[in-house]
C-alpha cells in the first residue's frame, strides 16, 4: 500500500548541517541545490532529497552511497534498479512531502495564497473553468487549489511531464468530495484523494490502485537529518 511522509521545516537550516547534508548527496544534484539564490527554495529542494533517500534507505535497507537516481525522458527520478520502489516529491512554503508506492505515483502540495482566476481560464479545461465560475465567490479560490494539486499529481504520476497539456484533461468533484477525472486521452486506472495535512494548503494524491493510507506520517525534520545520517555513516 503507498505510504505519504511529510516533514515541516519551522527553522533556518545551520549552515554546518546544511554543508553536510549537501555532501551527502549526488554532485549534481548539490550543484543544482547550491545554484538557488533564496535559502528557503535551497532548503526545501534539499529536504525532498534527503527525505526521498531516508525512505529508499529505510524500506529497501539500503546504505545511501547505494542509491542511485536516473531520470526518464521527460525529466521525472526513479531509483535505478529497483522496480517495485516508485515515489513523487512535492514542497510548498515549509512542508515537504513524499508518497512512496510500488507502482507509479504522483502528489502536489501548495500553500494557498491570492490568486488572479484568469488563471484556470489560460490552463483548465473548459468544464474546469465553468465549474469555477459557477461556485460562490468566496469558494472559487479553494477550488482552484484543489482542481491545480489534482492536476499536478495526475502529470506527476504519468511522468511525461507537460508534454500533456492541462487543459486535455478536467476533474468533476462532486458536492460530497469524489473526485472523477475526464479524458480522450487514453490512460492506466488512476485513482485521487485530497488530504488536510494544513488548512493554510491543498494537498493531492493520485495512485495506480485505490488503496490510500488514512493518514499522512509526519517526521519531524530534526529526526529526519538523524535517520539520515545514520544511512550515511
Amino acid at each position: 500500500m503507498a505510504q505519504i511522509y511529510a516533514t515541516f521545516i519551522h527553522e533556518r537550516i545551520p549552515e554546518s548541517v546544511f554543508h553536510h547534508l549537501l555532501s551527502c548527496i549526488a554532485p549534481d544534484k548539490r550543484e543544482r541545490i547550491c545554484r538557488y539564490r533564496h535559502h528557503e527554495t535551497a532548503r526545501q529542494s534539499l529536504a525532498a532529497e534527503i527525505l526521498v533517500r531516508t525512505l529508499a534507505c529505510r524500506m529497501l535497507s539500503l546504505h545511501n552511497n547505494q542509491l542511485s537516481f536516473k531520470k526518464n525522458s521527460w525529466g521525472k527520478p526513479y531509483l535505478a534498479g529497483s522496480h517495485d520502489f516508485h515515489f513523487n516529491v512535492s514542497h510548498s512554503n515549509a512542508w515537504v512531502i513524499c508518497a512512496v508506492d510500488s507502482l507509479p505515483v504522483g502528489l502536489d502540495i501548495e500553500l494557498v495564497t491570492p490568486v488572479n482566476l484568469t488563471i484556470a481560464d489560460r490552463f483548465f479545461a473548459a468544464p474546469e473553468v465553468r465549474q469555477l465560475h459557477n461556485l460562490p465567490a468566496e469558494m472559487r479560490l479553494d477550488r482552484f487549489y484543489e482542481l491545480w494539486t489534482l492536476k499536478e499529481s495526475y502529470i506527476k504520476s504519468i511522468g511525461k511531464g507537460l508534454s500533456i497539456p492541462l487543459s486535455a484533461f478536467a476533474f468533476h468533484i462532486s458536492p460530497d468530495g469524489q473526485i472523477r477525472l475526464v479524458t480522450s486521452l487514453e490512460h492506466e486506472p488512476v485513482y485521487f484523494r485530497q488530504y488536510d495535512l494544513d488548512p493554510r494548503y491543498k494537498l493531492s494524491v493520485c495512485l495506480r490502485q485505490a488503496v490510500f493510507p488514512d493518514e499522512i506520517v509526519r517526521i519531524p525534520f530534526r529526526e529526519l537529518v538523524r535517520e539520515f545520517q545514520s544511512y550515511s555513516t
